[in-house]
C-alpha cells in the first residue's frame, strides 16, 4: 500500500474518530521505507504508461513493444522499436506516418521530464537512480517485463547507442521462434 492510501485511511479513521489526530501527525512523518517504497511505485506507474502510449501511438498495431529509457540528466530519450509481422523496427522505419509523428512529438519529448521527476523522487527516498531502464510489451497477452540498470551498475556506464543495438540484434535473433502468445520476458542487453 502507497503512503498516500495509507495517509487516507489515516485521515478517514480520524474523522470518523477511530483514531487520535496524534496517530495522524505520527503518521505524516515519512520514514524513508515509505519514501522508498512510494518512489518505487511512481516509477512502475510512469513505466506502464510510456508502454501504454507507445503501443497507442501506433494504434495498437503491433505484436510486441520494446522500450530503452536513457536516465542520462544531460541526454534523456525513449528509444522505441516495435515488433510488427515477425520482423523488428525502429519507431521511425514504420510505414505510419501519422504513428511517426505521435511518437516524435507526443513521446519522445517526455524523456527530460520523466528523467527529471524520477531522479528527484529517487534522490529524496534516498534509492540510488536508475542509469537505463528496458521496457517490454507483449500486445497477445498483455504481458510487459521491466529491467533496471542501476546508475551505480557497471553497465550503466554503457554508451546507449552501443546497449540500444546490441539489445535489438539479440531480439531480433531471438523473437523468429517465439509464439506471440508466449508470455514471458525475452532477453534483455547487457
Amino acid at each position: 500500500m502507497s503512503f498516500l492510501s495509507r495517509l487516507f485511511k489515516k485521515v478517514e479513521k480520524v474523522n470518523k474518530n477511530e483514531s487520535s489526530i496524534e496517530e495522524l501527525d505520527m503518521s505524516l512523518s515519512l520514514d524513508e521505507e515509505a519514501l522508498q517504497e512510494e518512489a518505487m511505485e511512481q516509477w512502475v506507474s510512469m513505466a506502464e504508461n510510456i508502454i501504454i502510449n507507445s503501443v497507442k501511438a501506433v494504434n495498437n498495431n503491433v505484436e510486441r513493444a520494446f522500450i530503452l529509457i536513457d536516465f542520462n540528466e544531460s541526454l534523456p530519450s525513449f528509444n522505441i522499436f516495435y515488433q510488427v509481422d515477425g520482423q523488428l523496427y525502429d519507431w521511425d522505419e514504420l510505414q505510419d506516418e501519422d504513428a511517426k509523428s505521435k511518437i516524435e512529438h507526443q513521446l519522445l519529448s517526455q524523456a527530460k521530464e520523466v528523467t527529471t521527476h524520477l531522479h528527484k523522487l529517487f534522490d529524496e527516498a534516498n534509492l540510488e537512480r536508475i542509469g537505463y531502464a528496458q521496457l517490454q510489451f507483449e500486445a497477445e497477452t498483455l504481458a510487459w517485463f521491466s529491467h533496471i540498470i542501476w546508475s551505480n551498475s557497471e553497465e550503466s556506464f554503457m554508451e546507449r547507442d552501443v546497449m540500444l543495438h546490441e539489445w535489438f540484434s539479440k531480439l531480433k535473433d531471438y523473437i523468429v521462434d517465439l509464439p506471440l502468445d508466449s508470455n514471458q520476458k525475452l532477453p534483455w542487453y547487457p
